[in-house]
């Protein structure tokens, strides 16, 4: 298995507040999995317990599990880094991003961290969760 993480901010759970999603959400959104598009976001506002709307810190996971198909391909060579990541997301692995918007869509984090961190929704396909 092949394991990555990433660190993002955790937002307070004094001062968020949801919002509708705006048209940039939208437009950071175009390429997300259609089962996490349209519910709300929840954004950092700032209060006395954490000054900038942000206490503590979370993980992103992504988890790759190597089956035999997957194994021989990095073993033969036949295959570059995109090829393989498609394959695990076509097999069902959950990306770095479906986590953190996940998360984000829970509450726990913001859009704007989970994209500062780990990049956008550039390719597909995605998991279906």
């Amino acid at each position: 298995a092949v394991l990555a993480q990433r660190l993002v901010r955790r937002l307070c759970d004094a001062c968020k507040t949801q919002a509708p999603l705006t048209p940039r959400d939208l437009e950071q959104l175009r390429n997300a999995p259609p089962n996490l598009v349209g519910r709300p976001l929840w954004t950092a506002h700032g209060c006395p317990a954490c000054l900038d709307g942000y206490r503590g810190r979370l993980g992103l996971f992504e988890l790759m599990i190597l089956d035999e198909a997957l194994a021989e391909r990095i073993r033969s060579g036949q295959t570059n880094l995109p090829d393989l990541r498609d394959q695990a997301v076509k097999q069902g692995m959950k990306t770095l991003l479906e986590d953190g918007l996940e998360k984000a869509l829970d509450g726990v984090t913001s859009l704007d961290e989970v994209l500062h961190t780990v990049g956008r929704f550039e390719r597909t396909p995605f998991s279906a969760g």
